[in-house]
């Protein structure tokens, strides 16, 4: 049977190896992304179905299941619009969907060159939302044998609104080309917005250029709500 001072002790062992274990998957989580990302530790547990919805624009999409824009896209549930270039078509998704944004194939051969825009409401609560998000997105793409490398990193303004911009380039010793994806990302009281180019390391200038373009048409339709 055994003593009070007996079972005292095997409660503070389990008291200790519960500390041993936060502490070791706390240095773990740093080291991963700290060291792999550069862009902080995830300081909130999210849904992963919520962030691959915010990615909806990543998914093929065809002809029978699109809206077509030319010329401009305006969005009257997120208060956003872009200029479209001549010649480029942004497809979004029809009614009865939600209408967050649209996107634009920038190669007719590769189907994984493109840019998005997109407007969602926050429904996270991130206590950092755009480390965080980075965070679950760049930690998506992380697989054995995957390098990923963050080139830039900054603040800037996207018409008036507070807005994060990241440069990632990833890929494996199996593959063709590095991918690079160029992401801004805006916030305006509840509501996030999303600019994202994917493209291959060899189109990347040329591809940024049309970035910036639709970075400079991108519109704030109601400038009064509190940022």
């Amino acid at each position: 049977m055994m003593t009070m001072k007996t079972q005292q002790n095997i409660h503070n062992q389990g008291q200790t190896m519960k500390v041993v274990i936060c502490i070791l998957t706390f240095f773990l989580t740093a080291c991963v992304l700290n060291s792999c990302f550069n862009i902080g530790i995830l300081s909130s547990m999210v849904d992963a179905a919520e962030i691959n919805d915010r990615h909806r624009h990543d998914k093929k999409q065809t002809s029978e299941m699109t809206v077509e824009y030319t010329e401009r896209y305006q969005n009257p549930n997120y208060f956003y619009s872009i200029e479209i270039p001549s010649g480029y078509v942004c497809m979004g998704d029809p009614a009865p969907n939600p209408n967050h944004g649209c996107r634009i194939n920038l190669s007719s051969t590769d189907e994984e060159t493109y840019l998005y825009v997109d407007g969602s409401y926050n429904t996270t609560e991130f206590i950092e939302p755009f480390d965080d998000m980075m965070g679950i997105h760049l930690g998506s793409l992380f697989t054995e044998g995957m390098k990923i490398f963050v080139l830039k990193r900054d603040s800037i303004l996207l018409d008036g609104v507070s807005a994060e911009h990241i440069v990632v380039s990833y890929g494996s010793d199996e593959s063709k080309e590095m991918i690079v994806e160029d992401i801004t990302v805006a916030f305006r009281s509840e509501i996030i917005y999303t600019i994202k180019l994917k493209t291959t390391h060899s189109r990347y200038e040329t591809d940024k250029e049309f970035l910036k373009k639709i970075l400079m048409s991108w519109k704030n339709e109601i400038s009064h709500i509190s940022q």
